[in-house]
Parts: structure tokens; C-alpha cells; sequence
């Protein structure tokens, strides 16, 4: 049995538990993060949790196991594929997996829900699903996965959007606050809206983050997010991601770049990047948009 550090960060577990693979995003010290776990075969873990981080689990497969939390038994012995488990911040884990395993971990700063909630955050307390479904949580959790595994570096705006949609949901379904439906409500000020677009125009080349935003608007992340949507018609990572477009469009029919120096201008991974993002929006790789431009 190995014993994971006190902090779950995924490149520190990775270390310690050499059977596991894993692809993983986010650093617990600036926010949210995630990782996928697979072991080819049944293994026994245990460790404790951070003392302020809760970590989802969602099952990519099936597995038999059994689980203890504070060495009291949990009520489940086995997951289906796209089942929810919560280990609540410092409680003491402990499993045994008696088949291959294929996990998501979504670690979440207890301060970061609270503030989702707005309330204080000794005020807030989580339920464990205990292997239940929910589709809505597991779909937005799904979606964290498909770009964790996708050939594609997902930003870190993306990363941020798909980790608080987690988070609300989880919040919403699974606290003992719930979370009503967010009344409607103007956006941002058409000053601040401008000094937002503003930053993320200058910072175009850079992995720029949600918390980034938020701040330039004293805002929360929750709250920053659903207001430039409703000022924009679509997300931060959304908007970034078409400006990003237009600007590589301008690159190509202007000056003689070449497609992986326009990548990296426009704030790209790379030049794969690039073309994927490119062709998905105008139907165009950036090599073909540039012929028929120039011709």
C-alpha cells in the first residue's frame, strides 16, 4: 500500500503511485485541477486529502471495490462507468480496486465553492453521491475529459470554464446549500466590458486565466463568467477563441508568417492547434484560407 503526499496535486501523486498513468491539468495552488487515473490492474491506495480540497471522482469504466473514508465502510461496492464519488476535504481515504481501473479526479478548493455559493465557507457541507449518476454532472465532467484526452492543448480559459460548470453543478445537486437559479441580470459595464476585452486583446499570445478576468473586474469567477456571457452572447474562453480566429485570418492574407509562427502569435499551442481551431470555424485549413485569399 502506498500513501499518496498531503497535497493531492496530480504530478506529486504520479510520483508516488508509478502504476498509474495519468493526463492531467491545473495546479491547486492557483485553482482547480484535474487528472485521469488508469491502472492496468486491481491496486490498494490510501493517503489523506488536503485539508481544504474535496475531490470528485467519476468512474470511466467499471470497477469492483471496496472504499473506507476516516476507516468507516462506504455504502458501495462497485461503480458504473460515469458514477460519482466525493471524498470530502480531509477525510482519510482508503480503497482497494479489484479490477483495471479508469477514474477522473476534479480537485476543488472548499473556499472556491463556498464563494460559487456565496456563503461562508464554514457554512458549507458536501453529500457524497456514493456511486449515484447525475447526467448533468456527469456531462459536464465528460466534457473535461474529452479535452484532457484530446490531441489538442485545451486553454487555460477552457479549462477554467470546464471546471466551474463542475463546480456549480456539484454546488447545485450536492451540498447542503443547493444552489438556486442565477436571476437574470445585466452584464458587465460597458466600461469594464471594454477594459476586459481590452486585456485579453493584449494578452493574446498568453494562456490567459479566468481568475485573470475576474479580478480586473473584482468580481467572482462565478459571477465575472455569467456576466460576460450575457454582455457577449458567449463564454470568456468562447470570445478569446474568436479573436484569436480573426487575428490569425489577418495573418494570413496580410505578410508572410509562417502558419506556425501565426499559431503562436495568436496565442495557439501550436501549428496543429492552430488548424484544428481554424478549420472548425471557417471550414478552411489556415493553408488553403491563405491561397484563396491571395489570389
Amino acid at each position: 500500500m502506498t500513501s499518496p503526499p498531503r497535497s493531492y496535486q496530480p504530478d506529486q501523486l504520479a510520483e508516488v503511485w508509478p502504476v498509474i498513468r495519468h493526463a492531467s491539468r491545473g495546479n491547486l495552488d492557483t485553482g482547480m485541477a484535474a487528472a485521469i487515473w488508469t491502472a492496468d490492474k486491481g491496486s490498494e491506495i490510501s493517503g489523506s486529502a488536503e485539508a481544504n480540497t474535496h475531490v470528485l471522482s467519476m468512474a470511466l469504466r467499471p470497477y469492483r471495490c471496496e472504499a473506507w473514508a476516516d476507516g468507516k465502510r462506504l455504502a458501495f461496492d462497485h461503480c458504473r462507468t460515469a458514477s460519482l464519488q466525493i471524498m470530502a476535504a480531509g477525510l482519510t481515504p482508503r480503497a482497494f480496486f479489484s479490477d483495471p481501473l479508469k477514474i477522473l479526479h476534479v480537485y476543488l478548493p472548499h473556499d472556491r465553492l463556498a464563494e460559487i455559493a456565496a456563503v461562508a465557507p464554514g457554512a458549507l457541507e458536501l453529500r457524497d453521491p456514493l456511486a449515484q449518476f447525475d447526467p448533468d454532472l456527469a456531462h459536464a465532467c465528460g466534457q473535461l475529459v474529452q479535452e484532457l484526452q484530446g490531441d489538442c492543448v485545451m486553454s487555460q480559459l477552457h479549462f477554467d470554464a470546464l471546471n466551474l460548470s463542475i463546480a456549480v453543478q456539484l454546488v447545485r445537486r450536492w451540498s447542503n446549500r443547493g444552489l438556486a437559479s442565477a436571476p437574470a441580470k445585466a452584464g458587465l459595464p460597458p466600461a469594464l466590458l471594454r477594459r476586459v476585452k481590452d486585456y485579453l486583446m493584449a494578452h493574446l499570445a498568453e494562456d490567459v486565466s479566468l481568475s485573470a478576468l475576474a479580478a480586473i473586474a473584482n468580481l467572482s469567477t462565478s459571477h465575472f463568467a455569467r456576466a460576460f456571457r450575457q454582455s457577449t452572447g458567449v463564454p470568456p474562453h468562447r470570445w478569446l477563441t474568436n479573436q484569436r480566429i480573426a487575428r490569425g485570418r489577418e495573418l494570413l492574407e496580410i505578410g508572410d508568417l509562417t502558419l506556425a509562427e501565426i499559431a503562436l502569435a495568436c496565442g495557439f499551442a501550436d501549428q496543429s492547434h492552430f488548424t484544428v481551431t481554424f478549420k472548425k470555424a471557417t471550414a478552411l485549413t489556415p493553408g488553403a484560407y491563405r491561397r484563396e485569399a491571395r489570389l
